[in-house]
């Protein structure tokens, strides 16, 4: 029994934050009036105004993705021609992951290093740990071995969850808007620093004034 209870809390573990997020992702994916652009649109402008024209845009069917060697933000369809908040905040998020690609955000390429390693432990994992735990009930001693096989290899997923947390709470606070532009644009400059660093007051600003008053954005009215 505690086998079978120690099984149940790894899979809500490994599953549970993941269904919480889809579930909130769900919950504002209606389409919104107020938004004058869909979520492509809202990740084109962004990474123009980040002089990341180079960064280009598609749809995917493998999901919502930041891809660092094509250089390439691939968005969904309901993301990509989508109008409501889910679509804008996912299209953000993932411009926040093209510039720590931008920054060589260090965090980031050691995660992507780890998701050959995490996507085949993951696969495993479970099935090892609960047919080790089926053997065990059955008496069969080797089925411990199965099980600790199955751990070891969770434990590369759990490895590479500590690194992506911090990736993906870096990707969405490079995202959020914190800052309104208080006057006109000002004169083209770069937007990276000696030091590497993006303008993330620029970028800040853009987001704030499209989700505040979007129809003062060139490029992005109905």
């Amino acid at each position: 029994m505690h086998i079978l209870i120690g099984v149940l809390l790894l899979l809500l573990l490994l599953f549970g934050p993941q269904l919480w997020v889809q579930a909130v992702l769900k919950r504002h994916s209606q389409p919104r009036g107020d938004f004058p652009g869909t979520g492509g649109e809202f990740a084109r402008h962004l990474l123009d105004r980040l002089q990341l024209e180079n960064i280009q845009i598609e749809a995917s069917d493998a999901g919502d993705h930041y891809d660092p060697a094509g250089k390439v933000v691939r968005l969904t369809p309901e993301k990509l021609n989508g109008r409501s908040l889910t679509a804008i905040t996912v299209a953000a998020h993932e411009v926040g992951h093209a510039i720590q690609h931008a920054t060589s955000y260090a965090a980031l390429a050691i995660r992507n290093g780890l998701v050959p390693m995490a996507s085949i432990g993951g696969n495993i994992s479970v099935f090892l740990i609960i047919g080790g735990a089926v053997l065990m009930a059955m008496g069969m001693m080797f089925g411990k071995m199965v099980a600790v096989g199955g751990l070891a290899l969770f434990g590369t997923v759990v490895a590479f969850q500590l690194i992506n947390l911090p990736v993906e709470f870096n990707a969405s606070s490079r995202a959020r808007a914190r800052r309104p532009p208080r006057s006109a644009p000002a004169p083209p400059r770069p937007a990276w620093t000696r030091k590497g660093e993006p303008n993330k007051r620029r970028f800040r600003g853009s987001c704030r004034a499209y989700l505040e008053n979007p129809r003062q954005l060139p490029g992005l009215r109905r």
